[in-house]
């Protein structure tokens, strides 16, 4: 089966995103004012836009942490994600 890992920046629709295989993995969104959260976690799409609205600042955005990333792929595995990688690291892999 193919996988499909990615940030929350695609903007897969919610059907797209649910589909077997597909692991999407929330940017950090931080405003002017100090607030934000994880996108689609914490902040929901008509959040952001509001703030879009009246900020004269555009929003910061982080990547995910490369832990998030593995915790959100390995969520679905059987295998925890310490144990992936410490197998990929035998082998001298990525691990996902």
């Amino acid at each position: 089966m193919i996988r499909i890992l990615t940030d929350s920046a695609s903007d897969l629709t919610a059907t797209d995103s649910a589909r077997p295989g597909v692991y999407t993995v929330p940017l950090s969104v931080t405003f002017a004012d100090g607030t934000g959260g994880l996108d689609c976690v914490e902040l929901t799409a008509d959040e952001f836009y509001a703030h879009l609205k009246v900020d004269k600042v555009p929003p910061r955005t982080s990547q995910p942490s490369p832990v998030r990333s593995s915790r959100t792929h390995c969520a679905r595995c059987s295998r925890s994600p310490s144990a992936r990688l410490r197998a990929a690291r035998a082998r001298r892999r990525p691990a996902c």
